[in-house]
């Protein structure tokens, strides 16, 4: 694979990841809604491969890379929007 080809597959297992949290976990503001895509977006096109080769030992394929980046969209969704909750309940004294 070309890589161009390599670049759109990570592209589309992050978009893919980014909107299947969407569909499970709705933000509720316009503004979450922005910071939880791009950040689930950024890191499941960057952190799919280490994940996919160091943690869950798969394979170069089409659907394990996809699947990888889509799982590390997923959860970095979720792992942000519990953190922007922390951050925004925690007052300082």
């Amino acid at each position: 694979m070309d890589e161009l080809g390599a670049i759109a597959v990570k592209a589309l297992g992050s978009l893919g990841g980014a909107i299947l949290a969407l569909v499970f976990q709705p933000p509720t503001t316009t503004r979450d809604f922005i910071i939880r895509s791009v950040f689930a977006f950024l890191s499941g096109a960057l952190f799919g491969d280490p994940v996919r080769t160091e943690y869950l030992k798969w394979s170069d394929t089409f659907h394990h890379v996809v699947g990888a980046h889509a799982l590390v969209a997923l959860v970095s969704w979720w792992a942000f929007g519990a953190a922007l909750k922390v951050i925004t309940a925690w007052k300082p004294k």
